[in-house]
């Protein structure tokens, strides 16, 4: 860091001020750049999506276990024996075996059943939507993730690929190409604090030595 800052400073001597140029760009390579980033996005989406619904769908129980958890049926022996089947004889005259048959049933489809009560119905219906949200939650944190992550890498694409200023090279005595690496960390490299830390008596004494000491002979 001590180094690329004395190369600031001579760059700053020379009057040749560091800098990054922008490249100016039309208006057909911004939306070819564009529609590339759209169906990256659009594959990354897919992906996610894929994968988050494959995850959900091997985490979910067994639909009487679902429905044991949801409260819409009870183990306790007795009386509740005679109330419980109203649940699973529903799903079943519905066709839904799994709890991910149960997230494709419509409002209409639960509303048809004959035999629960209304507020049954009602509650079966609930359940429905709780299935199919917990499946949509999933899905759009895992969009939004996979998302986030390709607008980061195109970020840092973008940047990595700005050119330089061909005229900051010669105030720097280097290779252009190496001059380009060093302008770029400089780029993204976190601000130095404003004021440095006082360096200690000893290791100044020992600097001024080194600097004032004759150059060895011939």
């Amino acid at each position: 860091r001590a180094a690329l800052a004395v190369c600031f400073a001579n760059a700053v001597r020379a009057k040749d001020v560091v800098k990054v140029v922008e490249v100016k760009t039309t208006a057909a390579q911004q939306r070819k750049r564009a529609n590339a980033l759209s169906k990256r996005i659009a594959a990354a989406e897919y992906a996610a999506a894929t994968a988050a619904k494959a995850s959900i769908r091997a985490d979910d129980p067994p639909l009487e276990v679902a429905l044991l958890n949801a409260g819409l049926t009870s183990s306790a022996p007795g009386e509740h024996n005679l109330v419980d089947p109203v649940f699973p004889r529903a799903l079943r005259w519905l066709n839904a075996t799994t709890v991910d048959d149960v997230r494709s049933l419509e409002r209409e489809e639960v509303s048809q059943v004959d035999g629960p009560s209304s507020a049954d119905r009602r509650k079966l219906w609930l359940f429905c939507v709780a299935q199919r949200e917990a499946l949509e939650t999933a899905v759009t944190e895992a969009t939004k993730t996979a998302v986030a992550e390709v607008r980061e890498l195109e970020a840092v694409k973008r940047a990595a690929s700005r050119p330089v200023d061909p005229r900051a090279a010669i105030a720097f005595r280097v290779p252009e190409a190496c001059f380009v690496r060093i302008a770029r960390f400089l780029y993204h490299a976190p601000r130095p604090p404003p004021t440095p830390p006082p360096l200690d008596a000893e290791i100044l004494g020992l600097l001024e030595g080194f600097v004032r000491r004759p150059p060895p002979p011939g």
